[in-house]
């Protein structure tokens, strides 16, 4: 069985698109406040920051396989 986290890694790692300390942070302040969360921390509860770093993560994952997928039919 494939652990998709360690392949998603895999592929943050080889491309460069692990999140960052400032990345993660303008992320978690730009989602507060959208939610109107009164601070981060509110909007975290009792989640980790490490949990939506590896949320960004996946989602970064997920994006760049999107723009760099070739499609072709059969």
């Amino acid at each position: 069985i494939v652990d998709i986290y360690v392949v998603c890694q895999h592929i943050a790692n080889a491309e460069g698109l692990n999140v960052s300390d400032e990345e993660l942070e303008n992320k978690l302040s730009e989602e507060a406040e959208y939610y109107g969360a009164a601070s981060v921390e509110e909007y975290i509860g009792e989640n980790s920051r490490e949990s939506f770093r590896e949320d960004y993560m996946y989602t970064n994952v997920l994006q760049f396989l999107r723009d760099n997928a070739i499609i072709t039919e059969k």
